[in-house]
């Protein structure tokens, strides 16, 4: 069931991406491809390689879930910088809480496989099918059962 939850975003987030663009005016930009590649594979350094693995490493005394829930928020916070590219305050609301939710799950995988692999790939695909535009119902819900999945393997021993 465990092994479940570990990989359940990895298709879910994509597919949530997917299924938001259908039947809507959504552009997807080719050439971003590599920025948006460098970008999970960079965040996913810091956030959790660097900056999580030092907190779980470091005594002092944060116990895991709490490492893992204050780099997720970092992370969200990380997001609300894009209101400074121009974008409306909506979007970009709904990328941090996404972003919140993925982080706790991937900060969860993290702390309990230590393994960055699954996280990556989920990060790198969920860039990859990230359009402008669409319906941001689905997304969001996804989003909601990506945290849940995440609280649920942060309490899990």
């Amino acid at each position: 069931m465990v092994q479940f939850l570990i990989w359940a975003p990895v298709v879910l987030l994509p597919l949530s991406n997917l299924l938001s663009a259908i039947n809507s005016a959504v552009s997807f930009d080719f050439s971003q491809t590599a920025l948006w590649v460098f970008g999970a594979v960079a965040e996913e350094l810091f956030y959790r390689f660097f900056l999580l693995k030092k907190l779980l490493l470091d005594r002092s005394g944060m116990k895991p879930p709490n490492a893992v829930l204050l780099v997720s928020l970092l992370f969200a916070v990380m997001h609300l910088f894009n209101l400074r590219a121009g974008t409306d305050l909506f979007p970009v609301l709904v990328q941090a809480f996404c972003a919140f939710c993925f982080s706790v799950w991937a900060g969860a995988v993290v702390w309990k496989k230590q393994s960055m692999t699954v996280p990556l790939l989920a990060h790198v695909l969920l860039n990859l099918t990230a359009f402008e535009g669409g319906c941001v119902l689905i997304p969001i819900m996804a989003c909601i059962l990506v945290l849940i999945d995440g609280l649920f393997l942060l309490g899990t021993t």
